[in-house]
């Protein structure tokens, strides 16, 4: 009985809902990145980074590649990155998507 249940279950979940919400990861707006469900079409940034460890993170292209990990002089937030002086990571270096269109920001 309980494999019958499960198999039923298992039809039911595949015809009425989305699977990518289990295998994508999830941005702290509701987009899943890496697919087009969502405000935002992010099939073009399929990575997740965190911005910190309460509230999610923001879809990426790629993950970053620094030489150096920590840079107390830039801060990741949900509009792109602050920069003050003595900063040295760029919009090159985390290359996120444009959240400015948005209906929950």
């Amino acid at each position: 009985a309980m494999w019958i249940s499960m198999t039923g279950l298992g039809i039911y979940g595949m015809q009425n809902g989305d699977y990518r919400l289990i295998l994508y990861p999830l941005d702290y707006d509701g987009n899943v990145c890496g697919t087009d469900k969502g405000d935002i079409d992010m099939t073009n940034y399929p990575y997740l980074y965190y911005v910190n460890d309460y509230s999610g993170g923001v879809c990426v292209k790629e993950c970053p590649k620094l030489e150096q990990l920590a840079d107390p002089y830039t801060l990741v937030t949900y509009d792109g990155l602050f920069h003050v002086n003595g900063s040295f990571v760029t919009e090159k270096d985390i290359d996120m998507a444009d959240y400015s269109t948005s209906n929950n920001t």
